[in-house]
């Protein structure tokens, strides 16, 4: 587990952790490449997701509210973890995967740790998360009125008569005139 992720865990006051541990087989199942292909975040995401901040054992599996929060976040349309037991049997859907809890690795009243043959799959770790917005340009002091005595830029246009169904090219400097009293009427306001 990552030692950021441990950390993470070990501040919580919350009674326990149930982690669900994939098989190696589960794993290899995947398709070849995909966990390489994962940016650093969604790393994390899916050790995450994995995870659920409160011991509960199997017979707590009947009674749980579901979906269950993980450790991925309180966004249970992104992260949806839906378990079922029916005291013998533990059914998982995160609906990507479906899959059972095969068997309890390890259990002490704090931790519990069972295996899955699959490894649990989101909507919220395979889409990529957006970038941050950019910041936006310093505003301009103050507009620059349209008949002022500053120098004006023309659009210039020119056509091909190479017979290339006469479509206007613009010149790479030109200014539209649109654009530039658009930008204008924004900076006044």
């Amino acid at each position: 587990m990552d030692a950021q992720i441990n950390d993470e865990l070990k501040k919580k006051s919350t009674p326990g952790i149930t982690v669900f541990a994939p098989t190696d087989s589960a794993f290899s199942d995947l398709k070849p490449g995909t966990l390489n292909s994962f940016s650093d975040q969604q790393k994390a995401a899916l050790t995450q997701f994995h995870v659920v901040p409160t011991f509960l054992t199997v017979s707590q599996f009947q009674t749980v509210s579901n979906p269950l929060h993980t450790e991925a976040g309180e966004n249970t349309v992104e992260f949806p973890l839906n378990v079922v037991g029916n005291g013998t049997q533990v059914n998982m859907t995160t609906g990507l995967v479906n899959t059972t809890v095969d068997s309890t690795v390890y259990t002490d009243g704090q931790l519990a740790v069972y295996e899955i043959p699959q490894v649990l799959l989101s909507q919220g770790i395979l889409s990529p998360q957006a970038p941050a917005p950019a910041p936006l340009p310093p505003k301009p002091k103050k507009a620059t009125p349209l008949n002022s005595a500053a120098p004006s830029k023309s659009t210039t246009v020119s056509v091909d008569s190479s017979g290339a169904g006469g479509l206007p090219h613009y010149a790479p400097t030109a200014v539209s005139i649109g654009v530039a009293v658009l930008a204008a009427l924004s900076l006044s306001l």
